[in-house]
């Protein structure tokens, strides 16, 4: 069965949705080849667009599940991929519940593909953060300058909330820049394609984790404990408990924390009842 993309037809990007088609061929192969799908694999595809990487996952995989907001781009997508290894949802994936999505099509973790605009690649990490329990594994390709970010190591300037989200709940693996004449309309950026594999501490509260490093880099040039009074239930005395609790400095600033130490940092905050940090 020979499911390759179609050669696409005349596309007009919406700039509401902020699309930039992947057309070239050989960078398409390579993230599929980066991805390592395997074969008997029910993958996801966030945002399939015009089909650059559908025909090459649905060769590789035994089922695609592609997500694509667009409308008319969904509707259109098994036309120009051809496969029955393809079923198309029309959906928001930053509304979506993966482990719902997951029952629907008895996958327990998603490998997940995703070529998106990068105005909402932040936003799409944070949900697969919140969701990681049901994500194995994600390819994406984002703005060069956001996944050096990603990539990023304490004490870096560019180290943030998500170098820290990433890093505490799996592994990241870069992987290769790819040109702007790769895409049309041409960008103005560079992009960087990675993978992050999710393996979550035991006992790992991830809402936790998540409100405890929002607080530490709202405010990154202050001290820790200070940024920390921003946690409901955050006083002087908690946050000087959790700390010590966590062997955190409660004098350093947020950028020079490890992943592993904001873990201990969140567990610290759970055990003293922080509201933020307690299971919906």
């Amino acid at each position: 069965m020979n499911a390759r993309t179609r050669t696409p037809a005349p596309w007009r990007p919406k700039k509401s949705l902020g699309q930039n088609f992947l057309v070239n061929e050989a960078i398409a192969q390579k993230i599929v080849d980066f991805a390592a799908v395997q074969p008997g694999e029910t993958v996801l595809e966030i945002g399939p667009g015009q089909g650059a990487l559908t025909g090459l996952l649905c060769e590789r995989a035994g089922r695609v599940i592609a997500v694509e907001v667009d409308g008319e781009m969904a509707r259109t997508l098994t036309t120009r991929v051809p496969s029955d290894r393809l079923t198309v949802i029309e959906r928001d994936i930053l509304r979506t519940d993966l482990a719902a999505l997951g029952r629907e099509f008895s996958v327990e973790r998603w490998p997940i593909v995703a070529n998106l605009p990068y105005a909402i690649s932040s936003r799409l990490l944070m949900r697969l953060i919140e969701q990681a329990a049901v994500v194995e594994r994600a390819t994406m390709m984002v703005q060069w300058e956001v996944g050096e970010r990603l990539l990023a190591g304490p004490g870096s300037r560019t180290y943030g909330l998500l170098s820290v989200l990433l890093q505490a709940t799996g592994r990241l693996r870069k992987g290769f820049r790819v040109g702007p004449d790769a895409f049309r309309p041409v960008p103005k950026v560079h992009s960087l394609v990675f993978t992050w594999e999710s393996e979550i501490p035991d006992s790992l509260n991830i809402r936790a984790l998540i409100a405890t490093t929002k607080a530490a880099f709202n405010q990154r040039r202050k001290r820790l404990d200070n940024a920390l009074k921003r946690l409901p239930g955050g006083t002087d005395e908690v946050i000087a408990e959790a700390c010590g609790q966590a062997g955190v400095n409660p004098g350093a600033r947020a950028e020079h924390l490890a992943p592993g130490d904001f873990i201990r940092l969140s567990r610290a905050f759970e055990t003293l009842g922080v509201p933020s940090s307690r299971k919906p």
